[in-house]
């Protein structure tokens, strides 16, 4: 849990718990939970990770490949 928030005027805000200590330990859970931002969005959400240089994802780096079809054999 990172937090808890109320809703005012359609947008959502948090506030914090004690929670977020455990959560910021890890930058790469936080970066699973919130859906596999981009590093520059997360240290947009998260200012504390401004010197945090990459963010190394497996899974980001098998979604961002693509493979090519097979040719068509006659």
């Amino acid at each position: 849990m990172i937090g808890t928030g109320c809703e005012s005027h359609g947008l959502y805000h948090l506030q914090t718990s004690v929670h977020v200590g455990t959560v910021m330990n890890s930058p790469s859970l936080l970066h699973a939970q919130l859906g596999h931002p981009s590093l520059v969005k997360m240290q947009q959400l998260v200012p504390s990770l401004s010197k945090l240089s990459n963010l190394s994802c497996e899974l980001c780096h098998l979604g961002k490949q693509s493979r090519n079809s097979f040719p068509k054999s006659v």
